[in-house]
């Protein structure tokens, strides 16, 4: 049996009593009538923007086959998420410069990709040069929300690269001085995120992700109490899910917040696990970080 592509959508949009404009937005809404009318078809990236804002994942519909170019570009995506992820700045730079030449730059000039690109550097420069990180994000969370605004970001059809940027936004704008600000937006996409019908594993991960960064926030604050809780939350979150991405970080901040509350003997069982966690994940440069800041900030030398 075959089904259009637009068929389904449409079906699944009803289904979440959704208008064509609250799932694709202002400027994009006519594009999605002429998919669902089949007179129009979707690249992959616009297809699983779609079904991510539904709480869907494009593999339970479809195996999608990649011609060579589309493989050549989602191949960079995964290398430079990799590197991103495990702090190797200097090899994410080098996947950066491959995507920026001319045969690559085709893909990432607008769209979804490119708000994957804009994500990725902001990432690496913030602590470096925060305003220029947190004007990145802005134009890449409206490459997807034309109309964003930090008040209404309970009320948004997000994605998962949506979330991602928003949790940057919150950091550069944690970085630039405006820490209340920065959790207030924090504490909006929480109640997003857990008012969203998607799968368990999404939200987990993107939840744990957020209770991450707010118990950095509170940290910075000297609120040590309420980080220590926001990571143990999010310990039990990502347990109750099998989502362990982020658990080193998180085990990381508990062992800080623990130092800070005088409990340095508990402190150094989270750090420790902190740090092993991290090899076993194979997150070998995130492990070295964890165990130069235990040295550098605790003086501990026996992780």
């Amino acid at each position: 049996m075959f089904i259009r592509v637009g068929e389904v959508l449409r079906e699944l949009r009803k289904q979440k009593g959704l208008t064509q404009e609250e799932l694709a937005g202002e400027r994009d809404k006519s594009n999605l009538s002429r998919v669902e009318r089949g007179k129009q078809s979707l690249s992959r990236t616009q297809l699983e923007t779609y079904l991510d804002r539904l709480g869907y994942d494009l593999t339970y519909f479809l195996h999608h086959v990649l011609d060579d170019a589309e493989f050549n570009v989602y191949s960079l995506r995964d290398e430079l998420d990799n590197h991103v992820s495990n702090f190797d700045y200097v090899k994410a730079k080098e996947v950066i410069a491959r995507i920026e030449d001319k045969q690559n730059n085709t893909y990432f000039k607008d769209g979804p990709h490119l708000q994957f690109l804009l994500k990725n550097k902001a990432w690496i420069c913030m602590y470096e040069d925060p305003q220029n990180a947190h004007d990145m994000l802005q134009d890449a969370i409206r490459i997807t929300i034309q109309d964003f605004d930090e008040a209404r970001i309970e009320s948004y059809l997000l994605a998962r690269y949506d979330i991602e940027v928003i949790n940057l936004l919150a950091s550069t704008t944690h970085l630039l001085g405006n820490t209340d600000s920065a959790i207030l937006i924090l504490k909006l996409l929480a109640n997003n995120v857990r008012n969203r019908g998607i799968n368990p594993y999404e939200k987990a991960r993107s939840l744990t992700l957020i209770l991450h960064n707010l118990s950095i926030f509170y940290g910075s604050m000297k609120r040590y109490e309420d980080a220590l809780e926001l990571c143990e939350e999010a310990i039990c979150i990502g347990q109750e899910n099998r989502c362990y991405g982020l658990l080193p970080r998180v085990l990381y901040n508990k062992g800080y917040s623990l130092f800070h509350l005088e409990k340095k003997e508990e402190s150094l069982i989270f750090l420790r696990d902190a740090y092993h966690t991290s090899r076993a994940f194979g997150l070998y440069e995130l492990a070295d970080t964890i165990k130069a800041k235990a040295k550098d900030n605790f003086g501990m030398d026996t992780i």
